[in-house]
């Protein structure tokens, strides 16, 4: 979600079979209107951040055959994003960007490589006019066969974390690069993860798993430890969480065919209350 002047808008992405599209729409009164429609090639992950006051989209696609996945940067203008930068990725199943010093950078996840080889890394790109591409590499992070990479800022330093077919992983930010924190144990194969930021500064990871949401938060020492679970009624495709108008909200996507829904998030109570389901 983000807020353009007095507007709500929510980005969000769906599928019908083989198809998949982002839908953007603006919240008038009550209810949700749709204004924009991305259409993609092949499985698809998308991520928000604004810039110096400009919107960005950065979107990876990828298909299962041949291996060609693509990340593509759009920009915010007034009513829609347009298209602005490509990069050729391999079969990159997850985006997260952030701001740095007045940049642009993106961590794609990267789960295997066109041999099936699962130890093919990560890349950390920098948007630069001065590239070709306009996304220049800067790193490649050791990683094994993730499928969801999520950037977070607290206690004044930026990091990045891996979720996948091993345990979740921490890395952050030092100089120039990524060094490994933290690896958090009995989280391999989550179904979706997402990271929460709150509202004193720090950060809340939530790691999912079908019918079960687990609530990370920072202990003393300045690692992640597990906080309290949440059981959720149904099988979960992936569960996100944004901070918009001064609330908590969730982002429910399920495996079998009941439409998408936002839920309100009680921090409070651990728990969570259903506002309204998405159309298609």
């Amino acid at each position: 979600a983000f807020t353009y002047f007095d507007e709500q808008w929510f980005v969000v992405l769906q599928s019908a079979g083989d198809s998949r599209w982002i839908r953007l729409y603006q919240r008038v009164g009550r209810g949700l209107e749709r204004r924009q429609t991305i259409f993609l090639d092949g499985e698809a992950d998308f991520d928000l951040l604004s810039v110096k006051g400009v919107h960005y989209l950065a979107v990876v696609t990828f298909r299962t055959s041949p291996y060609q996945s693509v990340l593509t940067l759009y920009h915010w203008t007034r009513t829609q994003f347009d298209k602005f930068a490509t990069r050729a990725v391999l079969n990159a199943r997850s985006v997260s960007c952030w701001e740095m010093d007045g940049n642009l950078y993106a961590a794609v996840a990267q789960e295997m490589s066109e041999e099936g080889d699962f130890k093919v890394g990560s890349p950390i790109f920098l948007y630069s006019t001065r590239d070709d591409d306009g996304l220049k590499l800067l790193q490649m992070i050791d990683t094994y066969g993730p499928i969801k990479v999520k950037h977070f800022y607290t206690s004044g330093s930026h990091y990045v974390i891996f979720f996948g077919r091993v345990n979740a992983t921490i890395y952050w930010w030092s100089n120039d690069q990524f060094l490994l924190w933290q690896i958090i144990g009995r989280t391999s194969f989550a179904s979706d993860a997402s990271v929460l930021a709150l509202t004193n500064g720090e950060v809340m990871i939530v790691i999912t798993f079908q019918e079960e949401a687990l609530f990370f938060a920072l202990d003393g020492s300045g690692h992640y430890i597990l906080t309290f679970a949440m059981t959720l009624s149904g099988d979960l495709a992936s569960l996100q969480f944004m901070y918009s108008g001064k609330s908590y909200y969730a982002l429910a996507r399920f495996e079998d065919s009941r439409p998408q829904s936002v839920w309100k998030l009680i921090l409070d109570s651990f728990s969570m209350r259903k506002l309204y389901n998405l159309g298609n």
